[in-house]
């Protein structure tokens, strides 16, 4: 049942961040803003990264995250507060074309949820934890992107270690 519902979960909000990163984007086409520099505009503490460009064991917070509207993300030790930590990423083998969405969630579950439970061990309740995954636009796929990242957000709230299985 757990199981179902990692992967039911992992299908919609990867249709989700899919969707984020496929609708048009207001800013100056680099990930900028186009607001006036007199505009004040809180500090995310951590490292811009891009997504796609995210690598296992990298930690960040999901509200940070989706204020960028699921581009970037804002890289922090593990032992800072963050909710979400990367456990997986692969190179999509190109099927001939850009993916559809149920071939996305398909490929996307076959790949993170066995990586997700062999991350986290048995030391975690996964109950409360989400697993989620973002893969490339139609646009950065054209572009060569092929990078599926799976990450797992804690949904009780920020901690200050990480998810891995401390026997790995």
């Amino acid at each position: 049942m757990v199981v179902l519902s990692i992967i039911v979960a992992m299908a919609v909000v990867g249709a989700a961040v899919f969707w984020f990163l496929i609708k048009p984007h207001t800013g100056d086409g680099q990930g900028g803003s186009t607001a006036s520099p007199s505009s004040t505009v809180p500090a995310i503490p951590g490292t811009k990264t891009r997504l796609l460009r995210l690598q296992v064991g990298d930690c960040f917070d999901s509200a940070a995250t989706a204020s960028s509207q699921g581009t970037f993300a804002w890289v922090v030790d593990c032992t800072m507060p963050h909710d979400t930590e990367v456990f997986f990423v692969t190179t999509v083998p190109d099927p001939g074309g850009f993916p559809s969405v149920d071939v996305w969630a398909s490929y996307s579950n076959s790949q993170c949820s066995p990586a997700f439970h062999a991350y986290l061990g048995s030391g975690w309740d996964k109950a409360s934890l989400l697993a989620q995954y973002v893969h490339p636009s139609e646009a950065d796929w054209n572009r060569g992107s092929r990078s599926l990242v799976c990450y797992a957000q804690d949904m009780q709230g920020s901690i200050e270690q990480s998810f891995a299985d401390p026997r790995q």
